[in-house]
């Protein structure tokens, strides 16, 4: 048994599910069932079905980066949406300058979760083989959420 108490099949059923997420991050750059191309100035890549405004007590927000940035920060807030985890909603990110990510995030984002909020998101993560960079943000209800600022990161091991 390898280190860490897990054995082969386990590490390959690991690896084979880190390998669709990534794929399907993939998916979330172009034209699918779940976003939509959209010409520009710049062209972007809009998340299909969200309503605008979004939800009572959350609001939009534009953060502009490099590319690289854009794509992690992009990559992070998909990855959690297909690992249904509590994070900001990524609505658009943009395929050429000027780089940016558009999500919908809780009104109270300042604020930080209480800490068996933050406790119990750390808890699913970990259930995922993930951990989080960074501190979650308290959505209105007080639920602990990840931010389009805070990173996914694979557990040591994997």
């Amino acid at each position: 048994v390898p280190a860490g108490g897990r054995g082969a099949d386990e590490v390959l059923a690991s690896r084979s599910e880190r390998e669709d997420v990534a794929g399907r991050v993939r998916v979330w750059r172009r034209d699918s069932t779940a976003t939509e191309v959209v010409a520009g100035p710049p062209r972007t890549v809009r998340q299909r079905g969200l309503v605008a405004p979004p939800p009572e007590g959350w609001s939009t927000v534009r953060l502009d980066g490099s590319p690289a940035e854009a794509a992690e920060v992009w990559s992070t807030l998909v990855r959690a949406t297909i690992h249904r985890l509590p994070a900001a909603v990524p609505r658009a990110v943009s395929l050429e300058a000027p780089h940016f990510v558009e999500a919908d995030v809780p009104g109270s984002a300042g604020a930080r979760p209480s800490p068996e909020a933050a406790v119990a998101l750390r808890l699913q993560l970990a259930e995922r083989g993930l951990t989080l960079v960074g501190d979650p943000l308290r959505a209105p209800d007080g639920a602990a959420i990840i931010g389009p600022s805070n990173r996914l990161v694979r557990l040591e091991g994997e």
